[in-house]
């Protein structure tokens, strides 16, 4: 489904019971509202996400609409690792903190900020496949939000109608007086519930599997450290 699609089915839904009047610009409102909340909850949408560290730089701080991040590696390289500040000097001897070479781990510093180790000795590109939410045009997220009636949302097809469920939601509740709208408010609300759990279960067939938001760490070594 599409932007325009998506409209005239919450329009169709909404005629048959209610008589609140909404307006193009608040359905696009809700439909993004609704293509923000299945992707955070649900993490599928994924993309690479391109970090630049000049020499020296030790921290990186992703943008706000990654959610998650199934790997990391030096772009075209191999995957980094995790890492604890406390198993560093086990792993890397003493000088950790202060040598600088090939990136070869991950430390967690907090949602989407991390430090890198050792420093990179020259400008060194990352690239973090993430879980993303769409966002507003204008900025570096791959994915923004509906806008025009030929947009679709970059979530599998099947489960687009999540998006006009949770606007008829949305819209239902504001129709007070109408008890028959109160009714279908809550069956929205189910139905919602029920494509969100689905979709969760369909992203078990995507890289990384299912995730648990809001930041999922690189893999840990498997063996000891060297």
């Amino acid at each position: 489904m599409n932007l325009l699609q998506m409209n005239q089915w919450i329009r169709r839904q909404a005629r048959e019971t209610s008589t609140v009047t909404i307006t193009d610009a608040e359905i696009v409102l809700y439909l993004n509202e609704a293509y923000e909340d299945v992707a955070a909850r649900t993490a599928c949408i994924r993309r690479d996400i391109e970090t630049v560290l000049g020499a020296g730089t030790e921290e990186i701080e992703l943008p706000s609409y990654v959610t998650g991040v199934i790997r990391a590696n030096i772009k075209n390289d191999n995957p980094l690792l995790s890492a604890r500040v406390a198993d560093l000097e086990s792993i890397l001897g003493v000088g950790w903190r202060t040598d600088s070479g090939t990136i070869q781990y991950l430390v967690s510093l907090g949602p989407t900020t991390f430090r890198v180790v050792p420093k990179p000795a020259g400008t060194t590109i990352l690239e973090f496949f993430s879980a993303i939410i769409p966002s507003a045009a204008g900025g570096s997220n791959p994915v923004t939000h509906l806008a025009v009636n030929a947009d679709e949302p970059k979530i599998p097809g099947a489960y687009h109608v999540a998006l006009p469920y949770f606007a008829m939601r949305e819209i239902s509740t504001r129709d007070a007086t109408n008890p028959e709208m109160q009714r279908r408010s809550a069956e929205y609300a189910g139905l919602y519930s029920a494509s969100l759990e689905a979709l969760k279960q369909s992203t078990a067939t995507l890289e990384g599997g299912v995730i648990t938001l809001p930041i999922m760490r690189p893999a840990a070594p498997t063996g000891g450290g060297g």
